[in-house]
């Protein structure tokens, strides 16, 4: 049998990947159908809450059918004895069930959206997008049956939104579109990857095989020392092989990752900005809910995104500790702020107790002890519904130059049960399924903190019962610091307002035309004005006729790119003594890339998606008379 999305699987192989993809597509048939049917229950739910349509409950019971129906087809292949055999089957059956729950989904567009409530409407085209989002990882081990499923459910979606006419169902509909075409995006990639994955692990199968069989000819002819150090010589060679197409898999899902990730933040930074730039002006309160709602599904789907390239540069080794000055009271209290607030609007009391054995200084990564502590007090707000959250932060001499730091996060919330420990700091760990319905996250915040915390060397522990509540903590050995120099010199705090950049001249080079409307948007907000180059080349033309206050740098685009377009403007301000300050803006969050960009001849580094204030923040420093001039 052939692989009909990959052709170029060789045909030796072809079976046994195909028998992979299948077993990849039933794994999770049952979690699938599960949610399937919950999804539709709840949503006739919501709906019963106003006027019931006469079709509502006939679908439901159609969705449960259709549900009932994959279960038993999961169960029917578990309990198969020929599970192996039969893939082109038991995959159109699957496909088939896919189909008929696209089908019933794409029918809640003429049931439950007709009606006029924009919330019922909004709320399906949400429910159709987490289903379309959540199918990627479950359908993409086959394509077609995650294009049917989406061609069935976000498609028609958008093109409801579109026919509706007004506004903001128009802006609904192209957010739609967006977000089919990047999760289309993601499932090819994450189907190539995936394939090529099925079949390094085909031939490291059978290259096992290959490996035992002559260790078992080796046994079988010990007398013959040349024979035997030959086969070893062999059985090296083989290993080597092995181990190369282990590094060269490693390699493609880095460079999965950078590329998932330039894809993913690019139409989210037209998500979110459109969505800060819509909040500012005139709305209606149904309106202001959606778009509140939009830029906080926004931030949890980039939190989710940073957390996985996080976890791939620690595995890989590509993530570096910095070792600076830092306060620790200063780092604690800068998480605990927005932290009482969200504890306050749940009805909590969050108190912070810090030792007067806290040295005020210490060396370290600031950036990472705030990850770790935002992931273990947010978990605690999180997952705490009554009660209290309390943090506790002390200090313990390690002779004259060092202290071991220890932090507790107490809650009175949820608990985890006794059997759920073991693998508590496992990757994409979830409790269990409901507290991942209710509560939401990808399972990746604690085994990201850790990681960090046995990077910084330290340890991480925690005590928790059912219903009790959790208690996390974490020691780390810090160097004790000087105060810097310049510790008490007051810095300037982040301002919304573009008054300090009224009438500066911006370079926007950007070859997205949505990204361009987003950041012209920004811009003419802080009331500078921008120059629009949709490449390298006309953005080092544009810079020969006039003189720009800054330049905001994209790095990835056709013709000329951002690097060797900062190099020729830098060869051209080389003959004519002066120097504009370029910011790099990009999709590309991947660690190395500030360093490329510094190399370049850029000044500063700003990744996609990114927030109004920063943005301004940024011209801000870099456009003022102190900082014109400076160089990295």
């Amino acid at each position: 049998m052939t692989n009909p999305t990959h052709p170029e699987v060789p045909a030796d192989l072809a079976e046994e990947v195909a028998g992979a993809q299948v077993r990849l597509l039933y794994r999770n048939a049952f979690t699938g159908a599960v949610v399937n049917a919950c999804t539709s229950s709840l949503l006739v739910w919501l709906q019963a809450q106003g006027s019931l349509s006469e079709a509502a409950l006939p679908w439901l019971i159609a969705m449960l059918l259709i549900s009932t129906a994959r279960v038993f087809l999961a169960a029917l292949y578990t309990r198969s004895t020929r599970a192996g055999d039969g893939s082109t089957l038991w995959r159109n059956a699957f496909v088939v069930g896919v189909g008929l729950s696209g089908a019933g989904w794409m029918a809640t567009i003429f049931i439950f959206m007709p009606d006029g409530d924009p919330v019922h409407q909004f709320a399906t085209a949400l429910v159709l997008a987490g289903l379309a989002a959540g199918a990627v990882p479950i359908l993409s081990a086959v394509l077609n049956a995650y294009y049917l499923f989406i061609s069935l459910t976000l498609v028609p979606a958008a093109v409801f939104f579109f026919l509706a006419g007004d506004i903001t169902s128009i802006i609904i509909g192209l957010l739609t579109l967006i977000m089919t075409i990047g999760l289309l995006q993601s499932a090819r990639f994450l189907n190539q990857t995936l394939i090529e994955t099925l079949v390094l692990s085909a031939e490291r199968a059978r290259l096992a095989a290959k490996l035992e069989s002559a260790n078992t000819e080796i046994g079988q002819h010990n007398a013959q020392l040349r024979s035997e150090i030959e086969e070893r010589r062999i059985a090296q060679l083989e290993s080597l092989k092995a181990k190369d197409a282990a590094e060269a898999a490693n390699r493609a899902k880095g460079e999965f990752l950078a590329n998932m990730s330039h894809e993913v933040r690019t139409p989210m930074n037209a998500i979110m900005g459109m969505a800060e730039i819509a909040l500012e002006t005139e709305l209606s309160a149904d309106q202001r809910h959606y778009l509140e709602v939009i830029d906080k599904s926004s931030r949890s789907l980039l939190g989710i995104l940073n957390d996985i390239l996080d976890s791939s540069r620690i595995d890989t080794g590509r993530l570096r500790l910095e070792i600076v000055p830092f306060e620790p009271r200063v780092v604690l209290e800068d998480i605990a702020a927005p932290m009482r607030h969200e504890a306050h609007t749940k009805g909590l009391a969050l108190r912070v107790f810090i030792g007067d054995d806290v040295p005020r200084w210490l060396m370290g990564d600031p950036g990472r002890v705030r990850q770790v502590l935002w992931n273990l007090i947010g978990n605690a707000v999180k997952f705490t519904s009554q009660g209290e959250v309390v943090i506790s932060l002390t200090g313990e001499p390690v002779g004259d130059e060092r202290s071991r730091i220890r932090l507790s996060v107490q809650d009175s919330g949820i608990g985890i049960a006794r059997h759920l420990h073991a693998g508590l700091f496992e990757p994409f760990s979830q409790t269990d399924t409901s507290t991942t319905r209710e509560h939401g996250g990808a399972g990746l915040g604690l085994n990201i903190t850790r990681k960090l915390v046995d990077m910084m060397g330290g340890r991480l522990w925690f005590e928790s019962d059912e219903g009790k509540g959790s208690e996390f903590s974490f020691e780390i050995e810090f160097a004790i610091a000087a105060a810097p120099a310049d510790a008490n010199v007051q810095r300037e705090a982040p301002s919304e307002s573009g008054d300090a950049q009224t009438g500066k001249h911006v370079l926007l080079v950007e070859d997205n035309p949505v990204n361009q409307d987003v950041l012209r948007t920004i811009l003419k907000s802080a009331d500078c004005h921008a120059t629009v180059a949709e490449n390298g080349m006309v953005a080092v033309a544009r810079f020969r006729e006039r003189r720009f206050d800054a330049i905001l740098m994209d790095l990835h685009m056709p013709l000329l790119d951002g690097f060797d377009a900062t190099r020729a403007i830098r060869e051209i301000e080389a003959k004519s003594g002066t120097r504009v300050p370029i910011i790099a803006l990009t999709a590309d969050a991947m660690p190395e890339t500030k360093q490329r960009c510094l190399d370049a001849g850029m000044d500063d580094y700003l990744t996609k998606p990114v927030r109004r204030a920063t943005l301004i923040a940024a011209l801000r420093h870099w456009v003022s008379p102190e900082t014109r001039g400076e160089t990295p």
